[in-house]
């Protein structure tokens, strides 16, 4: 089977995802067996936290509903990228309407 840079791209982005779920659940199983801190230097420490809105705590409220308005904009972007990245089809033949050329 073909490698197209479309199908690349649907590997890519979900081993990106395998690979962000698998994160996610590797540090809370650490966070449940010592959920305070964990000291990497004196000046760095990994602390659990819950950010329930998006960059800077933006629809950062306790409404039901922002959970689906996020949900909806990221299913927009992904059909978005989805349709951008998909495959052209082959040209067809322009028909030769002048008949031989001579």
């Amino acid at each position: 089977m073909k490698t197209t840079p479309f199908r690349f791209g649907v590997g890519v982005t979900g081993l990106a995802i395998i690979i962000d779920q698998a994160s996610k659940y590797w540090i809370l199983t650490i966070f449940e067996k010592s959920p305070l801190a964990i000291t990497v230097t004196p000046f760095f420490n990994i602390v659990q936290t819950w950010n329930r809105g998006i960059s800077f705590g933006l629809f950062n409220t306790a409404s039901p509903y922002n959970a689906w308005v996020l949900s909806a904009i990221a299913l927009g972007i992904v059909a978005a990228l989805a349709v951008w990245r998909r495959p052209e089809p082959p040209p067809r033949p322009v028909p030769d309407l002048m008949g031989p050329a001579g």
